[in-house]
């Protein structure tokens, strides 16, 4: 196999992604609801776990495609009065089914 294969491979495997610099001082359970609201427009998501460290998230969504498409246009975006800093998660998580 080689490099641009293994590479492909990779990417469509991806389908967690780290958040950062959400707002600390918004209630958590109103952050969680609101990143469900904002990220499921772009597809499945799967699971949202908000890090013991405040001001960051990782959000898994059912697909590769579905996580990179929310990645490149919500990356920047503003919510509660900070831009959204957006990355691939670098490992892949185990995932439970989000019920909300």
């Amino acid at each position: 196999m080689d490099v641009d294969t293994q590479q492909e491979e990779h990417q469509l495997e991806i389908k967690t992604l780290f958040i950062k610099n959400l707002n600390d001082k918004v209630n958590h359970e109103r952050l969680r609801k609101n990143l469900y609201l904002l990220f499921s427009t772009y597809g499945h998501v799967v699971k949202i776990h908000t890090a013991r460290l405040r001001g960051h998230a990782f959000i898994t969504f059912g697909n590769a495609e579905n996580a990179l498409d929310a990645q490149n246009k919500l990356d920047k975006y503003v919510m509660f009065n900070k831009p959204l800093h957006i990355e691939v998660a670098k490992e892949q998580t185990r995932t439970i089914p989000l019920e909300i």
